[in-house]
């Protein structure tokens, strides 16, 4: 067993934070540059908050994508020079990780720079293909038995994320979805109301 002491724990941290952070920090500035798709007074919108998180849980899966698909191309390599006979399984090894990493980055650019409630429903297939779908496909593909304790996590992730973009106002005014034009019908209607009874008093 690996032991790890504290002050390599402690870089690994910093190093993830710097990966993440730094890229999460930028994004969060690039989407001030994009106005929310509806503005209510007083209502929270823009990515921010829990939708500034899910981005970073996206930039994170890119970069773990990205270290773990380099370090099987680098077994692949090692494979093809011993056997050419594997190349082309050990090459298909690498398609559900270089998925992941074009998905996660498509997803991250979508929620940063686009203002469209259509940006929520790709978001959310990409989430289910580099989730669940990837932690059944990878093992059968590499000949290794599910891990039913990763599935199990990665579809609890998912459906939380999911439930959290399909029911946030946050999410819904940042994007322009379907609740986000009854909220601001409702904010519409209190307001002519309001008005009305400061006319009649």
């Amino acid at each position: 067993m690996i032991h790890f002491n504290f002050v390599q724990i402690l870089i690994a941290v910093t190093a993830v934070f710097i990966v993440v952070g730094g890229p999460t920090y930028f994004c969060r500035q690039f989407a001030r540059t994009r106005p929310s798709a509806v503005v209510l007074p007083g209502v929270k919108s823009g990515v921010d908050g829990l939708l500034l998180l899910l981005v970073a849980c996206l930039i994170f899966m890119f970069v773990r994508a990205l270290y773990e698909t380099g370090m099987l191309l680098g077994e692949v390599i090692r494979v093809a020079a011993m056997n050419p006979d594997f190349i082309l399984p050990a090459l298909c090894a690498l398609v559900p990780g270089l998925l992941t990493i074009g998905l996660t980055l498509w997803s991250v650019i979508l929620l940063t720079l686009k203002r469209t409630a259509r940006v929520l429903s790709l978001v959310i297939v990409n989430m289910w293909l580099v989730g669940p779908v990837f932690a059944v496909m990878v093992p059968k593909i590499l000949g290794l038995p599910i891990n039913t304790m990763a599935l199990t996590s990665t579809i609890g992730f998912t459906v939380l994320w999911t439930l959290y973009l399909v029911f946030s106002q946050r999410v819904a005014l940042t994007y322009g979805t379907h609740m986000a034009q009854q909220l601001k019908t409702r904010y519409e209607a209190m307001s002519a109301r309001a008005n009305d009874a400061a006319v009649q008093k």
